[in-house]
């Protein structure tokens, strides 16, 4: 298992940042590696759905929890390997803080010399930053 998060400020109300988590068609603006998200229906917890990523494989995704401000997803992988993916916003008296946390879940040993590690490593910072940064701009 390997878990990583970040955490970013911005001025935008954390309503303006969960526009832009509720809404999976924005996901390819700001989630990095992430080509197209499709659901059964909306975004709402046990829904169903497709992560299209990269790699050129279909992934399966399911939705554990989604409330105004917080949503965990569930994504299957290859090989049994699974990544969990967090977001969490709360309110700040300026703004609202975003925590996106990633995690690996399933055989590492496969995972490493694959690549889903480092990748989770290097793609979680920016898509915080960026998720920060279109919601703040929505906001002005």
């Amino acid at each position: 298992m390997f878990r990583t998060s970040h955490t970013v400020h911005t001025l935008a109300k954390p309503e303006e940042a969960w526009d832009f988590i509720k809404d999976v068609s924005r996901w390819r603006k700001w989630f990095f590696d992430v080509e197209l998200v499709r659901l059964h229906g909306p975004l709402m917890t046990g829904m169903q759905g497709f992560m299209y990523l990269p790699d050129d494989e279909v992934h399966t995704m399911f939705v554990q929890k989604c409330d105004l401000g917080r949503l965990e997803v569930l994504v299957n992988l290859r090989f049994g390997v699974k990544f969990r993916f967090l977001a969490d916003i709360s309110s700040t008296p300026l703004g609202s803080t975003i925590k996106l946390e990633g995690e690996i879940l399933g055989a590492m040993a496969i995972i490493s010399a694959w690549g889903w590690v480092k990748r989770l490593k290097t793609a979680l910072v920016p898509s915080t930053r960026r998720l920060g940064a279109l919601s703040q701009e929505t906001a002005s």
